[in-house]
């Protein structure tokens, strides 16, 4: 069969169109809509939503005519400080003649949102990290996962984080945790790379904070310098 636009495949192929979101709002919405924003549905009628997430994704969707096709990524309390996300699946043949659905990019959402207020008699503190790519090594958004750990609470992570996408060879990347209520006293957590995709190796660096709050204001300390890991690639 040959890979010409509009042609018809049985059986189709079912994609999940994703995007990366960075904003600091709790589990905010999207919906997908088509270039001209009329909202996307599912099989039963109801409007495609996905709840924020580095990545999150949309319900799949079924392509059975090759082509490209084109969305928006809308977010539901919209407006100016969040304007929609644009992205292109392409739908075509392989070499093996099976039918593939193709992304453009991973779309970033990364307007901030309203802050609640600082706890009574303390403060919210936030932390990240810096993820370096080896040279020519563009980085898928969520490609990578960090967690956060209070040293004195055991093992368990208290809050976990994924990379920002990069379509840019050589360019950083941040990594952005929640923002951590804290009450008055001092505080040490730690930082650690916790899963890479196949091919890449685990930066075992772990990285100290130290936070002290007082009057409602954190102080934050760096010993080992701030967190930066490498993406690389091997064995």
């Amino acid at each position: 069969m040959e890979n010409i636009p509009g042609t018809q495949v049985s059986p189709g192929v079912a994609y999940s169109v994703a995007f990366c979101c960075k904003s600091t709002c709790p589990a905010p919405r999207y919906i997908l809509t088509d270039s001209e924003f009329n909202p996307i549905l599912d099989p039963s009628g109801n409007v495609l939503e996905a709840i924020g997430a580095c990545p999150a994704s949309f319900a799949p969707l079924v392509y059975t005519v090759l082509g490209t096709y084109t969305y928006h990524i809308v977010r539901k309390d919209g407006g100016s400080k969040h304007p929609p996300a644009f992205v292109t699946v392409t739908v075509s043949m392989d070499r093996n003649q099976a039918v593939v659905a193709t992304q453009s990019h991973v779309p970033e959402f990364s307007a901030p949102c309203p802050q609640p207020p600082a706890t009574a008699a303390g403060a919210r503190a936030c932390f990240g990290a810096r993820l370096v790519p080896q040279p020519n090594c563009p980085l898928e958004g969520g490609a990578f996962t960090f967690s956060l750990k209070e040293r004195s609470g055991g093992q368990k992570p208290i809050a976990y984080a994924v990379n920002a996408f990069s379509n840019k060879s050589n360019n950083n990347t941040r990594v952005q945790f929640p923002p951590i209520a804290l009450g008055e006293g001092k505080y040490a957590f730690t930082i650690q790379q916790c899963r890479v995709p196949a091919g890449f190796v685990l930066d075992k660096r772990v990285y100290r904070i130290l936070v002290t709050v007082e009057n409602g204001c954190p102080s934050i300390r760096y010993p080992d310098g701030k967190p930066s890991f490498w993406a690389r690639q091997g064995n």
